[in-house]
């Protein structure tokens, strides 16, 4: 994995939109995102920091912890299917899943009964993203069709979480699309997120390069 940054064109073109300061003291611009903005450490922070479902869970919960369980999960799913992936591909999934929500370390987690109505937010959260992908080396298309493989262990967490967290009474207006694995318990400190994401993603990275 070859992690990327911005051209020189890109680097000299003015900015467009204003900004928000980083914690490693960089600047996001939201409407003008590139790839030489991004830091994991960043992200792996500002996830740590940030709650699943808007908060509304029994316990606290985080976005790390979520795509640390989506990676891990993806690079499964990847060696049991009937043409198992190369250990390569399997950590590429892996990769992918930790770094699916990684534009919410700057835009924030909206559950989806909002995001589904802010159709700009959406547009300006995919280009975040691809900001992000390409800063981290990571494919923008699927091309090696890991996708579906990232989206399932992303639906399989969304449906271990519900049943992990929230009462039970409403979870069949879910329309979940896949059944919970065994619950998850989360870490009692937003600083062993950070540093779990970190782990994962230097120890995957060692495997796709």
């Amino acid at each position: 994995m070859n992690e990327g940054g911005a051209d020189t064109a890109e680097a000299s073109r003015p900015r467009v939109g204003a900004w928000m300061q980083t914690r490693s003291g960089g600047r996001f611009y939201p409407l003008d995102p590139r790839p030489g903005d991004f830091e994991i450490s960043d992200i792996a922070h500002a996830l740590a920091l940030e709650p699943r479902f808007g908060g509304q869970t029994s316990v606290p919960y985080t976005v790390a912890e979520h795509s640390v369980w989506v990676a891990r999960r993806a690079r499964e799913l990847a060696l049991m299917r009937p043409d198992p992936r190369t250990p390569a591909d399997a950590a590429l999934a892996a990769m992918l899943g930790l770094m699916h929500d990684a534009s919410e370390a700057y835009l924030k987690d909206i559950p989806r009964p909002a995001k589904m109505y802010l159709d700009r937010y959406a547009l300006m959260e995919r280009h975040v993203q691809n900001a992000i992908l390409t800063r981290f080396g990571l494919p923008l298309d699927d091309r090696l069709n890991l996708l579906g493989i990232v989206r399932r262990a992303d639906e399989q967490a969304l449906a271990t979480e519900a049943h992990s967290f929230f009462a039970r009474e409403l979870l069949y207006e879910w329309e979940l699309e896949e059944a919970p694995l065994a619950p998850v318990t989360p870490l009692d400190d937003w600083r062993k997120a950070e540093a779990l994401f970190l782990e994962v993603y230097r120890e995957m990275a060692e495997v796709v390069r």
